[in-house]
């Protein structure tokens, strides 16, 4: 039996005997990843976002293994995207968890947490930043037997409760970053634990042990320097998010902006004017921050169509109404002009003549006058109807008129 390309060929009978029924067994596409040598995977996963590495991590144990290892493709995508070192302490999966791993609660695992408190080194919502953040005004109460000393000795924390920055969406509209409180604030773990260092400290230097005080002021000089290093990587990081919550904003403006353009070229090229596009340029629809795809077309078209139609129709109207006016103003003008050459004087008194708005209604003026808009029309267009037509006799049948409506 020859087997098919792609899979494993099982064979079996149908009803008729004389037909032999072939099954063949597709190969998953990423099955050549397990015989590929490992600098070629290197090189593939080099290409990578940290974040769809992050993601690489949890399909099997090997490619785990093989993202964080010594010299591993995390610290050289994290080295191309321009991330700031791992937190002081901390594993580089650790650090690549909290900055890729997703958006849910470190503490109770909720979702849509869209904050990393890179003084705390944390993600939490805003019920577990309500129960586990403390900041010095609570700390007597909380920690009654405890000296103050020991919040020099904790990582804090200047950030507010609203939304921060966050690598792994990086969704719009962006929140205000890093809204700074007025108060220093603690993680209530993290000070429990250096708590309970510092009274371990005090009883042996109660205790009069040996060299009780010479490791409580290592203690405390360790400490120190732990906190200072944590707080100076907490503004490198912040400063890097902030950067990229700019670059990403930029990102998503040419975005934006090819799609625009695209938007405003398939209408041209179904006959609007760029002047009757512009109006409708700004609704969501055609601001999205996505590609312009065929069927994102087809939608757009369909919103987008009637509302220049109709945007293109009022303007229309309003440059009518407007042609209108000055012409009208300019027949006004050639019509006192003619009047005030003739004589005698007295025979062309406004009670004896059809006002200008009579005279509107009567050809040749009334044709000049709803004339195409694109035909230049001045003075002389009128002067030459006035002159060309016998006044007088229009204007006794003007009065004819009048005196048969009466």
């Amino acid at each position: 039996m020859i087997p098919a390309v792609g899979g494993t060929v099982f064979s079996g009978k149908c009803d008729d005997e004389s037909k032999v029924v072939q099954h063949t067994v597709r190969r998953g596409i990423l099955d050549i990843f397990l015989s590929m040598p490992l600098d070629v995977i290197f090189e593939i996963f080099g290409f990578l976002h940290p974040r769809d590495l992050i993601a690489l991590t949890h399909t099997n144990k090997m490619f785990r293994r093989t993202v964080y290892s010594r010299g591993s493709v995390w610290r050289r995508s994290r080295l191309v995207h321009h991330i700031p070192d791992c937190y002081p302490g901390i594993s580089e999966a650790r650090w690549a968890f909290i900055l890729f791993g997703g958006n849910h609660c470190h503490r109770c695992g909720t979702g849509n947490v869209h904050k990393v408190d890179f003084g705390l080194c944390r993600r939490v919502c805003a019920e577990c930043n309500r129960k586990n953040v403390i900041d010095a005004s609570e700390f007597e109460k909380a920690f009654p037997q405890v000296g103050k000393l020991v919040l020099s000795l904790v990582p804090q924390t200047s950030t507010g409760p609203s939304p921060c920055f966050d690598p792994v969406s990086l969704k719009q509209p962006f929140p205000a970053p890093f809204t700074k409180s007025s108060k220093d604030c603690f993680w209530k773990a993290d000070v429990q634990l250096v708590a309970a260092e510092w009274r371990v400290h005090q009883k042996n230097i109660q205790l009069c042990k040996g060299s009780a005080e010479e490791e409580y002021i290592l203690y405390l000089g360790k400490r120190m320097r732990d906190v200072e290093l944590i707080t100076q990587h907490a503004e490198v990081c912040i400063e890097w998010a902030v950067d990229r919550v700019n670059e990403r904003k930029r990102e998503l403006n040419k975005i934006r902006n090819k799609r625009c353009e695209a938007i405003r070229v398939g209408l041209v090229a179904l006959g609007f004017e760029h002047r009757d596009i512009d109006s409708v340029m700004q609704l969501p629809i055609a601001q999205l921050p996505t590609p312009l795809t065929p069927t994102a077309w087809a939608q757009v078209q369909s919103q987008l169509v009637p509302l220049v139609k109709v945007r293109r129709n009022s303007r229309i109207i309003l440059e009518g109404m407007r042609i209108r006016e000055i012409r009208t103003s300019i027949f006004r003008e050639s019509y006192a002009a003619y009047l005030f050459l003739l004589l005698p004087l007295d025979f062309w008194m406004p009670a004896h003549l059809p006002t200008v708005d009579d005279l509107l209604e009567l050809d040749p003026f009334k044709s000049i006058i709803e004339s195409d808009w694109s035909v230049v029309v001045d003075s002389s267009s009128f002067t030459a109807a006035i002159e060309d037509l016998q006044l007088p006799q229009l204007v006794a049948e003007w009065k004819n008129s009048t005196n048969n409506q009466i």
